[in-house]
């Protein structure tokens, strides 16, 4: 309630996410009603305002300590949010093609635009790793986005140089 007490929520307003899913503003006196009650940094949430489809959020504090945090990947969907403050390429130093690659057919979206990854022995020549491919060339700080993956995984934050690593 400390995040949603800024927006300006009509009853019907609801709030999605994969894991938790949904919850439904009643109205000012009833508040929230639904299958959760915190919102977590790790995940990423829908948000569904219909009569306020302009509002933002901005926030202040302390950033996250990105070392010090990681996030489990399920093999299939998994929403998340991106922590660091700055945009980061994908294709160098977000899904970095470290010990283990990401399969071909590896998604990442948003409602903006995707990447789906090719590993090196579906693209076509003698290409020493693989690639995402599609509109999404940045993941940018301050959206949600949806990734599914043949195979579990755990993201690690680290500096823009390392970027997320793919563990398994």
């Amino acid at each position: 309630n400390n995040y949603l007490r800024y927006f300006n929520f009509n009853q019907g307003d609801r709030i999605k996410t994969l894991a938790q899913g949904y919850a439904e503003f009643m109205g000012s006196e009833t508040g929230w009603s639904g299958q959760f009650s915190q919102l977590w940094v790790q995940e990423a949430y829908m948000i569904h305002t219909p009569l306020h489809q302009n509002d933002h959020q901005y926030f202040t504090g302390t950033p996250i300590n990105l070392e010090a945090h990681s996030m489990n990947l399920n093999s299939g969907w998994t929403w998340i949010g991106f922590w660091p403050n700055n945009e980061r390429r994908l294709n160098t130093t977000v899904f970095n093609l470290y010990n283990d690659p990401p399969s071909t057919g590896d998604l990442v979206k948003d409602q903006y635009s995707f990447a789906s990854f090719i590993t090196a022995e579906d693209l076509p020549g003698d290409p020493e790793e693989g690639m995402w491919l599609g509109n999404m060339h940045c993941i940018h700080n301050g959206r949600g986005y949806k990734v599914h993956l043949e195979e579990p995984s755990i993201l690690e934050n680290g500096d823009d140089d390392t970027g997320l690593m793919r563990i398994v």
